[in-house]
C-alpha cells in the first residue's frame, strides 16, 4: 500500500505494474533518452534529468527548440525543459519510457532526495526536500520523493485513479511553491481533476492544495460543505477547519 499524505485528508492508493514473475517474459517500454538519476548519474550534452530521463532544454522557453509533439514548459529556469504536448493516461507499464512505472496512471519514478541523499522527505510541501519535479509519496512507514509527469501544454493532467492536477494554474500561479509544471498525483483543485468513481474535490477552506482529495460523496465521505456530497446526501460535523461525514 502506498499513501499519499493531503494534510487531513488521505487517499491509499496500490501502485499499478504490468510485471511479470516469468523470466521468459520480456517487457519493452519506449525509449525516451538515456537514463539519469542526480546526483549520481547525471545527464550531459546540456539535456537535464526529468523523471529520470535526460530530456531536451529549452532555453529561455522557446519551444521551437523541442522535437516534434514536444512543448516547453516554460521560462522560469527549471521549467525550461521539453515535455510531451500531451500528457497520457497509462494502462501499463509498456507505455512509459524506463526507468518509470505506470503509477495509478500517471507515468512516474522514485527519485533520490533533492540534493541526492537516501533519507525520507517530507510530507510538508514545499519543503519536502524532494527536486522541483517530484513530490513526497507515503510507502508504508517511509516517505519517497517519486517524479511525476509533466502537465500537457493546455494545461491539463490525466486524472488517473485518484486524481491530479497541474502545479502551474491558468494564471500563471503555483499551487506548491518551487515545484515544475507536474501534475499533482492524489490532489486536486476542482472536480474536474477527479475521476468518475471519487467524482468530489475536497478541499479543506483556507488550506494550501496539499489538504485536498477526491471523494465519492457518499456515506461517510469526508466533507467541509454540503456540495462535497452527493445529492440526497448532507455534510454533518464540518466544524472550523475540521471535516465532517456525508450522511443520508
Amino acid at each position: 500500500m502506498i499513501a499519499l499524505c493531503t494534510g487531513g485528508l488521505v487517499a491509499l492508493v496500490v501502485a499499478s505494474h504490468s510485471c511479470s514473475n516469468d523470466p521468459d517474459v520480456v517487457i519493452v517500454q519506449p525509449d525516451a533518452g538515456p537514463i539519469c538519476s542526480l546526483p549520481t548519474q547525471p545527464c550531459t550534452g546540456g539535456l537535464a534529468c526529468v523523471n529520470r530521463v535526460c530530456t531536451q532544454t529549452c532555453p529561455g522557453g522557446n519551444s521551437a527548440a523541442c522535437p516534434a509533439g514536444y512543448y516547453c514548459e516554460g521560462d522560469a529556469g527549471f521549467d525550461e525543459v521539453c515535455a510531451p504536448i500531451n500528457a497520457i493516461r497509462c494502462v501499463d507499464i509498456t507505455q512509459c519510457p524506463a526507468p518509470q512505472t505506470c503509477f495509478q496512471g500517471l507515468c512516474a519514478s522514485q527519485e533520490r532526495l533533492g540534493d541526492g541523499g537516501l533519507g525520507a522527505c517530507s510530507n510538508t510541501p514545499p519543503n519536502d526536500g524532494c527536486s522541483a519535479g517530484a513530490i513526497c509519496i507515503q510507502n508504508n512507514a517511509t516517505f519517497l520523493c517519486v517524479a511525476m509527469p509533466a502537465c500537457s501544454q493546455d494545461g491539463t493532467c490525466p486524472v488517473g485513479g485518484f486524481g491530479s492536477t497541474c502545479n502551474v494554474q491558468p494564471d500563471g500561479g503555483r499551487l506548491i511553491a518551487g515545484k515544475q509544471r507536474i501534475c499533482l498525483f492524489g490532489l486536486c483543485a476542482a472536480n474536474a481533476n477527479c475521476p468518475p468513481s471519487n467524482q468530489h474535490c475536497v478541499q479543506q477552506p483556507d488550506a494550501g492544495i496539499e489538504a485536498s482529495g477526491c471523494f465519492n460523496g457518499l456515506t461517510n465521505s469526508p466533507c467541509f460543505t454540503t456540495a462535497d456530497c452527493n445529492p440526497g446526501f448532507t455534510c454533518t460535523g464540518a466544524d472550523g477547519g475540521a471535516s465532517g461525514q456525508c450522511r443520508q
